[in-house]
């Protein structure tokens, strides 16, 4: 076990920094002290037993990291063919190795530990759609914005055809939703799950990843950035980063299959952030305000849903988790 630890905090060193592991390892400890619940849930389960359950999930989420980066090793730019493909390479290795470890760490408690991670076949047609669905009702304003602006299409199966050849977009809609939802939620998220509430899991579960942005803001003063920027930069990505990583624990966590952070991660990484802006000069002001309006109520359709589709009868989610 000490062992264990201490390669977890070199590892967190290296691709996250002496802050976030400050960072961390203290919401980690108010959390499970914050709680009167937490030590008894799912059971008593010992620190020592947290710790080897968050030890391994940390090290699965920086080893995502780590092997594209080993892989890629002199790689210059992210978008070129080679690089692309060496990091998928990567990040299958992370997902095969991520999904063995767990897996029999799983197996010592349950029976079914491909279920607790998510890859079971109850429920499945509603997780499926509905969660999808959901996290399309948030671009209502951006959708809204595009169609009166003439640049929404529909496209066809041809243009479909066309792009899924394109490298940059399987990464980009393909492999990184689906090797990061297994990486961080399937495997991350379910060993935190073991030692946490499904509330508590939700908000630690996206840390490790999101904390090992800050990686790169040596990397982005060196081309030239300067602190305050690099910093702002990375700040505001570790912040959607995380956002979005609650979100799709939550999927997680409330519908009990990985298939649904999964879709919901293709759909924001097609759509990208909502988009907000209403000045545009060719539409006049009664569209803009129409506009706004439209992204509000896409906002409070989305949150007045986000419980009801995603409650665990649908998909069957008492199997694993109860609320």
């Amino acid at each position: 076990m000490i062992t264990l630890m201490s390669t977890l905090i070199s590892s967190l060193k290296l691709w996250c920094g002496n802050q976030s592991i400050l960072i961390f390892l203290s919401v980690i400890a108010f959390v499970r002290s914050a709680d009167s619940d937490a030590l008894s849930y799912p059971d008593s389960v010992h620190w020592m037993e947290t710790l080897f359950h968050l030890g391994f999930a940390v090290a699965i989420s920086c080893s995502y990291v780590t092997l594209i980066h080993a892989f890629d090793y002199n790689g210059v730019d992210r978008n070129d063919p080679i690089s692309i493909k060496r990091r998928f390479v990567a990040v299958v290795v992370n997902n095969i190795s991520g999904i063995g470890i767990t897996y029999f760490i799983l197996k010592r408690r349950m029976a079914s530990p491909f279920v607790a991670m998510g890859f079971h076949l109850s429920g499945f047609m509603f997780a499926l759609i509905l969660p999808s669905l959901l996290t399309s009702v948030i671009y209502f304003g951006s959708l809204f914005s595009l169609c009166l602006e003439r640049s929404l299409r529909i496209k066809s199966l041809l243009d479909l055809w066309h792009q899924s050849s394109d490298l940059i977009w399987i990464r980009n809609v393909i492999m990184a939703p689906l090797t990061e939802e297994i990486a961080f939620r399937a495997c991350t998220a379910t060993l935190i799950r073991q030692c946490f509430s499904p509330n508590q899991t939700m908000f630690l579960a996206p840390l490790p990843f999101a904390l090992s942005h800050l990686h790169h803001i040596p990397d982005d003063m060196r081309k030239g950035a300067s602190k305050n920027e690099a910093v702002l930069y990375r700040v505001f990505q570790l912040s959607y980063v995380y956002l979005f990583g609650v979100y799709a624990t939550f999927l997680f966590v409330r519908t009990g299959h990985i298939i649904t952070p999964i879709l919901s991660h293709a759909i924001c990484n097609m759509m990208g952030l909502p988009y907000f802006d209403c000045s545009h000069d060719c539409l006049s002001y009664p569209k803009r305000l129409l506009i706004l309006v439209v992204h509000v109520v896409g906002f409070v359709v989305w949150i007045v849903l986000l419980y009801p589709i995603t409650d665990p009868v649908l998909y069957s989610e008492q199997l694993v988790f109860s609320s």
